[in-house]
């Protein structure tokens, strides 16, 4: 080997390895300190090529704990320059002079590369490897099975960043996948994810890092003490050497502590990167995510009244879920939830995350609902966020209501009168689907316009939401999609009409009044 190879590679601090596009700076490489700088100053960043769409919440969270780390112990504004942000970084490894830990490739396997724990053993002899793709299964954390959706081994041609923003993802986000494959602690179980929840200014790069590091910056000796942490905690966990048999405990980690779930090294081969992983026996961090249920004090996840961290199941950020979480029902809001004084009157609401299953993926899932200003004074203020949730509460029950005599009607004109309808059959799924999916895009925009309006007013606007929803958008293309026979389908039809009329009368009565008015003076 010669002695330039020896050398670490792709220093992060040094060298313009990520790749970024901007309002101003199209096509423009950045090293790690040179995008802080971007990120802290306001730069208008758009993208990142490299990154993956379900990466991107890693890739933040990932941003904004270093610069929240790096910071922690400096009073007064983060730094401008990308001197001050290499500085600021080095300082959180000390003793390395060649950068070691923020480089991508490290030969020698004692010493620690980035997100990468040094290697005891001093070989890769027993690593699985190498892997020439960073979404091949060694460091995707998404389960391509079959190559559904997402193909396997798209990126066979990957430049730096694309192996940067894998590793981010793998080791921050990863979750049990296998025997003695474990994942990080920032999650309610093995099978669970590590959801991001918060507030933001706007869905600008630079505006989502500005506020969250606000946050942890001043949420971080409350979330120390508050977990019972240590005050000179582990902060970088790929610093601590890993046999795959020995973990680190939680309460020797700083709140922020950044996470390595996985034995991964990269190296070079014929100009190329590749990678190299372990399975271990346990856990990086002890105890396991299943004994604290992921109850951590990560400022994005709120956690429920049981205690258990939030999770995204299949169905993602429905209206039901996020009306818990946005109104306090059943949960306590993240750190990154709270109003602060330097925010704008109005503002973003936003979740995202990964849902996972047992030996499967279940989708991306993110939401993001702007919180109008006339309605953050209420949403903000615990008395009235009570009786907003309230009516928000109610509006879910009545939603559920008209959804029963959806699909009662739907099952009437499916049977094809004569024959006797069969409640159990659920053939009438795609328009109950439909149903919830109108309701879901309506349901935060409807409860922000009633907000201000008595709690009659607000029953009828949500009674007729509900009435148009189901008359006007889903009725008229079961009637046209339904597989009924020529011969019966005006009769049933007609059959099926009588019984969603009259059962929405009687369920949803508020968007009838005009009408049972005008039958009654007649």
């Amino acid at each position: 080997m010669t002695e330039s190879h020896k050398q670490p590679r792709y220093n992060l601090l040094t060298e313009p390895l990520i790749r970024t596009e901007s309002r101003d700076a199209p096509n423009q490489s950045r090293s790690l300190p040179g995008l802080l700088v971007a990120l802290a100053t306001g730069e208008d960043l758009v993208s990142f090529p490299g990154l993956q769409p379900h990466q991107w919440h890693g890739w933040h969270a990932f941003l904004v704990q270093l610069a929240a780390l790096a910071t922690a112990d400096e009073p007064g504004d983060p730094p401008t320059t990308e001197a001050g942000w290499r500085a600021a970084l080095r300082g959180l490894t000390p003793g390395y002079t060649l950068d070691e830990p923020w480089c991508l490739v490290v030969p020698e396997l004692g010493q620690p590369a980035l997100l990468q724990p040094p290697v005891p053993e001093g070989a890769l002899s027993r690593f699985e490897g190498p892997y020439e793709a960073p979404d091949a299964s060694a460091l995707d954390i998404l389960v391509t099975a079959n190559d559904h959706d997402v193909k396997m081994e798209r990126q066979a041609q990957a430049q730096a960043d694309h192996w940067l923003f894998s590793l981010v993802a793998y080791q921050t986000l990863s979750g049990f996948s296998g025997k003695n494959n474990y994942g990080v602690i920032r999650m309610n179980g093995g099978y669970a994810t590590r959801p991001l929840v918060g507030l933001a200014w706007s869905r600008a790069w630079s505006d989502l890092f500005q506020r969250d590091l606000a946050v942890l910056r001043t949420h971080h000796e409350t979330a120390r003490q508050a977990k019972g942490l240590s005050s000179t905690g582990w902060r970088l966990l790929w610093l601590a050497p890993w046999d795959g048999q020995t973990s680190l405990a939680w309460a020797d980690c700083d709140p922020y502590a950044i996470e390595v779930a996985r034995r991964v090294r990269l190296t070079e081969r014929q100009g190329a990167l590749c990678a190299w992983r372990r399975s271990t026996t346990v856990p990086r961090l002890s105890p396991k995510s299943d004994v604290l249920k992921g109850h951590v004090g990560d400022p994005w996840i709120p956690v429920s009244t049981e205690g258990r961290a939030i999770n995204v199941s299949t169905n993602g950020w429905d209206y039901d879920r996020v009306r818990q979480i946005l109104l306090e029902d059943g949960y306590a809001w993240s750190p990154c939830q709270y109003r602060r004084d330097d925010d704008p009157e109005a503002l973003w609401f936003y979740a995202v995350g990964l849902a996972r299953g047992q030996g499967k993926t279940e989708g991306f899932h993110e939401r993001w609902i702007p919180i109008p200003a006339r309605v953050a004074g209420r949403l903000f203020s615990p008395a009235s966020r009570r009786a907003l949730g309230e009516v928000a509460q109610e509006r879910v029950k009545r939603a559920g209501e008209a959804r029963k005599v959806l699909h009662y009607a739907l099952v009437v004109l499916l049977a094809s009168a004569p024959e006797t309808p069969d409640f159990r059959d659920d053939s009438d799924r795609r328009w109950l689907d439909r149903f919830e999916t109108q309701v879901d895009t309506v349901f935060f925009e409807a409860l922000w316009a009633d907000a201000e309006r008595s709690r009659e007013e607000q029953k009828a606007s949500w009674d007729d939401t509900l009435r148009w929803i189901i008359e006007e958008r889903i009725w008229p293309e079961a009637e046209a999609e339904a597989p009924v026979a020529d011969a019966r389908r005006e009769r049933a039809q007609a059959r099926a009409w009588m019984v969603l009329r009259g059962r929405l009368k009687k369920t949803i009565p508020h968007a009838y009044a005009d009408e049972e008015e005008s039958h009654a003076a007649s």
